[in-house]
């Protein structure tokens, strides 16, 4: 069973940790929410982040200060807390993100299964998909409204469903606890 029940349900952000990387590219951390539509449904949601490029100045912040040189900061489910990072003037920076509702470790792996496309891969990677995706079906006969319209609602519908689970298959259950899919299915 995960340790991830906060006594105090929110609408938002009630608990986080970040850790910046001593290789000045990568974040780690959580943040812990729940108490959606009444429901005692805390969780923590992880994340991994990794920069095209290191980062010069770095630190963290909470309710009493900010931190320059700081990698780590904590809020319990009292108050806040967060990190920055800093490049040189004039720099273009990409960042790759990654979640996992397991574990950090989960949310990396996740991270590293995506590779590293840059922006522009990951953009055309997802235009050939949608692509792909919204021309199973053609309409005909229908003003350039109608299929704006049609399209639309197809795209919408396409959304869903997510996938849940990590590159490992693992996923959090409604009751906590840590499943497995079994091998060739998604969750």
């Amino acid at each position: 069973r995960q340790d991830q029940a906060p006594d105090k349900l929110c609408h938002g952000t009630a608990a986080a940790a970040i850790r910046i990387g001593d290789d000045n590219t990568t974040i780690t951390g959580w943040a812990a929410t729940g108490g959606f539509c009444g429901k005692n449904n805390a969780y923590r949601v992880f994340f991994a982040m990794k920069f095209s490029q290191p980062f010069t100045e770095y630190g963290t912040w909470d309710d009493a200060a900010v931190y320059p040189g700081a990698r780590s900061a904590y809020s319990s489910y009292n108050g806040h807390s967060g990190g920055y990072v800093q490049f040189p003037p004039g720099s273009t920076v990409e960042v790759q993100t990654a979640l996992s509702y397991v574990t950090e470790l989960e949310a990396r792996a996740n991270l590293d299964a995506e590779g590293d496309r840059g922006f522009d891969g990951v953009r055309a990677a997802a235009a050939d998909d949608w692509s792909e995706l919204l021309s199973r079906i053609r309409v005909a006969g229908a003003d350039e409204r109608d299929l704006t319209t049609f399209y639309t609602a197809l795209y919408h519908a396409l959304l869903h469903p997510n996938t849940f689970n990590d590159v490992s298959g693992r996923y959090p259950g409604f009751d906590r606890f840590v499943y497995t899919v079994e091998e060739g299915r998604t969750q």
